[in-house]
């Protein structure tokens, strides 16, 4: 049931609210507008019940609403109201009953100020707009802004989160915490280790691996999908940089282990591995997304997995290549605050879908080629590091390109600490993927009969000098 917008009904319910639930009276502290109220007299009444709230984390009783009232019309003698109007005012008020369930009323306010919010924000940005036409994109943001900022107020929050020592809710944490389900492993022995089994399943977490221009970003990307994809897991993959085909053609060499540069030479060999690949876990699925760089934001983002949802697609893992080349969802003139934007805005699609959100960022000059790659190496945005729940730095040293390796730097980790602890990974340059060659000397990436198969086997000892980093 849909309540009349027409007249001055919903206005009186939510003044009805705002005199006896603080938690509408809390919203109503972040979003108060006097235009949305057609009543002369609503308006001035709740703003000074929300000014006596702020001060003093109480509703005013009705007695001291008159005072209040009394105060308004002497500071604006102007107004068009008297004391006597809002004393009626609060007695049709305390006799309005609907005899309407609690949902249903909230709804209706819930679109009440919804509705109001986005009108409100087109008015204002209508006159900027027509007085310069050319600021058409800082007015259409700036509304969204405005519009964003209602909808992602908390309505109805009932849950009261974590009761710590409640006995039944400490079994049901510590299931959490016994339970490797819980997690996500990245397939990688040393990186499993650091983050304690791997990703959270459930999301709520962002992590970003970070390197100079061309040293292996979306190949650790690439390479973590596939594991996924051996734990019959879907994965998204949102590329900003690669075309979904050449992306795609990562997976192609990666999977079928054939040479990335031949694989038209030997498409029925690489295209039959794929499908065995496929037989051996059907549960998988790999959805590849291209978008020009810099043209996206999460806003974007968002209703593209919304479309697989909507097509009965699943997935468990998240992966955007790569973090800089997304755009917030309102940009400032602030490089510090669109980081900071952007990384927040990634993160909560975790919250959303309910599954981790990897990506990878740029590190800037100092960074390059140094074993000393830290948090402040993160390019164009500090404000990224604030955000971020796992940072893995990548880097090579001289000897390490010679030999093919990349190293990995734990930079900050909330899933597990060590932060400062290295790992080392060998990559095959016919197929692009990397072998965790950091615990042991299992070098093996089921390519027995890959370039890096023969190598690795004339080099028993290279794990002990990549430990010693």
């Amino acid at each position: 049931m849909e309540l009349d917008f027409s007249n001055d009904t919903i206005e009186k319910l939510l003044l009805k609210k705002a005199l006896v639930d603080k938690k509408w009276l809390n919203i109503l502290t972040k979003v108060y507008d006097k235009r949305w109220f057609k009543d002369i007299c609503i308006g001035p009444t709740i703003k000074n019940i929300i000014t006596f709230y702020k001060k003093y984390d109480n509703i005013p009783n009705i007695p001291t609403i008159h005072a209040l009232t009394k105060k308004y019309i002497e500071k604006y003698p102007d107004c068009e109201f008297k004391l006597s109007d809002v004393q009626q005012l609060l007695t049709d008020v305390s006799n309005l009953n609907f005899n309407l369930s609690d949902d249903v009323i909230n709804a209706n306010l819930k679109e009440y100020i919804r509705r109001n919010a986005f009108y409100n924000s087109l008015y204002d940005n209508a006159e900027l707009l027509e007085k310069s036409p050319d600021n058409y994109e800082k007015v259409v943001d700036k509304c969204l802004e405005n519009f964003d900022k209602v909808q992602k107020i908390t309505f109805n929050d009932t849950d009261l989160g974590l009761n710590y020592f409640d006995e039944e809710s400490m079994k049901d944490h510590w299931k959490y915490i016994m339970n490797p389900e819980a997690k996500i492993k990245t397939g990688w022995d040393s990186l499993d280790s650091y983050t304690n089994g791997g990703f959270l399943k459930d999301g709520k977490m962002l992590a970003l691996f970070m390197a100079q221009a061309g040293l292996g970003k979306s190949v650790f990307l690439s390479n973590l999908g596939v594991n996924l994809l051996k734990q019959n897991l879907g994965v998204v993959v949102i590329s900003l940089e690669m075309s979904q085909d050449v992306y795609a053609t990562r997976f192609d060499a990666h999977i079928s282990k054939q040479n990335i540069n031949k694989l038209n030479e030997n498409s029925e060999t690489a295209i039959q591995k794929i499908k065995d690949f496929y037989k051996q876990y059907p549960k998988s699925n790999l959805y590849l997304k291209e978008y020009p760089p810099r043209s996206i934001c999460s806003r974007d983002i968002e209703q593209y997995l919304d479309n697989l949802k909507n097509a009965g697609k699943t997935f468990d893992v998240i992966i955007i290549d790569y973090l800089n080349l997304v755009i917030p969802n309102h940009k400032t003139d602030s490089m510090f605050k669109d980081g900071l934007a952007v990384s927040e805005e990634l993160r909560a699609l975790s919250y959303k879908f309910k599954c981790p959100v990897v990506s990878a960022v740029q590190c800037n000059t100092e960074g390059m080629a140094s074993a000393e790659i830290d948090m402040q190496n993160v390019s164009e945005s500090r404000g990224i590091v604030h955000t971020v729940d796992a940072l893995f730095a990548l880097y090579q040293l001289d000897e390490d390109r010679e030999n093919g390796i990349i190293n990995l730097k734990v930079i900050k980790n909330r899933l597990g600490g060590k932060v400062g602890k290295h790992s080392a990974f060998k990559m095959d340059s016919d197929t692009l993927a990397l072998a965790d060659i950091t615990f042991d000397n299992n070098f093996s990436i089921d390519n027995s009969d890959s370039e890096l198969g023969n190598i690795m086997q004339n080099l028993p000892d290279i794990s002990s000098d990549i430990l010693n980093i």
